[in-house]
């Protein structure tokens, strides 16, 4: 596994290179990278890179059978996506897509061979309660959850619970903004919302820029890094294909500035030049790292770079133990220390088992 993770990585910076693997070799690479959500993107690089036809004959199936399962994820979610246009489009402000639904909104390369789990959509604050009933009367409702795990959402969050649809059992996430309103630092997201653009389906996607930080932000803001190497393959393939000047890439520095959020967007920058080969400017990237005020982390960069790869690589306990310091760390960015210790008091609390007939339903 070990050494598949090296090849998959190697494949994702060159894959013209998947034409000189052997049949060994493809191995281990289809089982890293089926764990890692990248098989169906292996295929889709090796066909634009033409070099599809040279790949061995076994490992061509996987990656075709992972480019079906991808496709129907692609036409689901713009299916899905007509739906929730429909529903919200009473609102009047812009609902705009993110992630991986406005990659695929969009058509950027960051859509070739994605997997989804779920909806990602931003409204501005002011309208989000409409949006919720909007989605409610388009047959969304949120998951069955406790009355605190509600508040929870509600009060320290940047999104509502998920929701999800009876029939279609798509899941939405509603977001309001990119960070938690409670998370140290205000991140303004007014320019997010003027600089978004409609789209055939009916939602709005953010400009590149914004999809790029965004992106970012929800990978090295996070607590769980287990999608981590299939997102910082959508960071790359978005750098490479928007990263046409020296000028663009400092005015996204620049941007990321104005929100708040150049750390996670360096942070990004710097793994996706390490791992992927990403051809970040290296006085951009300097740029960046001094402006997040960043210098040399190196236990942080370490602990990601543990954290990276999927589970079926992750095995030893100098990686879970990476994980799991990275998962403290993210509640740390998304709460204050007094609010975090009420959560986790009330959390522990909540294993305690009650006495038989003790139970009573919590007042919402």
């Amino acid at each position: 596994m070990r050494s598949g993770y090296r090849r998959l990585l190697r494949v994702l910076r060159e894959p013209t290179s998947m034409a000189a693997l052997t049949p060994a070799e493809w191995t281990s690479v289809v089982a890293v990278a089926r764990h890692a959500g990248l098989l169906a993107r292996l295929g889709e690089l090796a066909r634009r890179d033409g070099v599809f036809d040279r790949i061995p004959e076994s490992p061509a199936h996987h990656l075709e059978a992972a480019r079906a399962i991808a496709e129907k994820h692609r036409r689901d979610i713009r299916w899905e996506v007509v739906h929730v246009a429909r529903s919200l489009a009473p609102l009047p402000g812009p609902a705009v897509l993110l992630k991986g639904a406005s990659y695929v909104a969009s058509g950027v390369s960051a859509h070739l061979g994605r997997l989804f789990g779920d909806i990602d959509i931003i409204v501005p604050r002011a309208q989000l309660d409409e949006a919720e009933h909007l989605l409610m009367l388009g047959g969304w409702f949120c998951d069955k959850q406790s009355a605190y795990d509600i508040r929870y959402y509600r009060q320290w969050t940047h999104q509502l619970p998920p929701m999800r649809h009876p029939v279609r059992e798509s899941v939405i996430d509603l977001h309001h903004a990119l960070r938690p309103p409670i998370a140290p630092g205000k991140v303004d997201t007014s320019d997010l919302f003027r600089e978004a653009r409609p789209t055939e389906l009916g939602l709005y996607i953010p400009s590149p820029m914004d999809m790029i930080i965004h992106s970012a932000t929800h990978l090295f803001c996070a607590m769980d890094f287990r999608n981590g190497l299939r997102d910082l393959s959508d960071i790359d393939l978005l750098l490479r294909e928007f990263g046409t000047s020296d000028g663009w890439w400092r005015d996204l520095v620049d941007r990321s500035r104005r929100f708040g959020l150049v750390s996670p967007l360096a942070m990004a920058m710097l793994h996706a030049r390490r791992m992927l080969g990403t051809p970040v400017p290296p006085a951009v990237l300097a740029g960046a790292l001094e402006a997040a005020g960043r210098g040399e982390h190196r236990l942080l960069d370490r602990l990601i770079s543990a954290a990276l790869p999927p589970a079926s690589v992750a095995t030893s306990m100098a990686e879970a133990v990476a994980r799991g310091l990275l998962f403290a760390r993210g509640y740390l960015l998304d709460m204050p220390p007094p609010v975090l210790a009420a959560h986790l008091t009330h959390k522990l609390v909540s294993l305690v088992p009650r006495q038989r007939g003790s139970e009573r339903p919590e007042p919402v």
